[in-house]
């Protein structure tokens, strides 16, 4: 299934005009060619999932960073009285739409 998925890929980039092809700028490609088309394909196809892997490791690293700084955070704020409530109260949205009612 991935190989035909692949030799797709090679023979539509073949058909746009990219490969050539014979009914509009030389000779169709041969067998040999159309291989070496799909081993690169493979390689760009390895190093893009070599990519998304460093990616979502370094995602995960910086979240992990993240959940820390908002739990010391989080520590902090439950030392405040009506932290949440006083913080809306001060923005100006906040000012008309957060009340005396939702008050601890």
């Amino acid at each position: 299934m991935e190989r035909r998925r692949k030799q797709a890929r090679v023979d539509a980039d073949a058909d746009s005009g990219s490969g050539g092809n014979a009914t509009t700028d030389g000779p169709a490609l041969d067998d040999a060619t159309m291989e070496r088309m799909a081993a690169i394909i493979d390689k760009l196809e390895k190093v893009d999932d070599e990519e998304q892997e460093e990616a979502q490791k370094l995602a995960e690293r910086f979240e992990e960073k993240r959940r820390g700084v908002l739990e010391d955070r989080d520590k902090q704020v439950a030392d405040i009285p009506a932290f949440w409530l006083r913080a809306l109260q001060r923005l100006p949205a906040g000012r008309d739409s957060v009340g005396e009612a939702e008050a601890p």
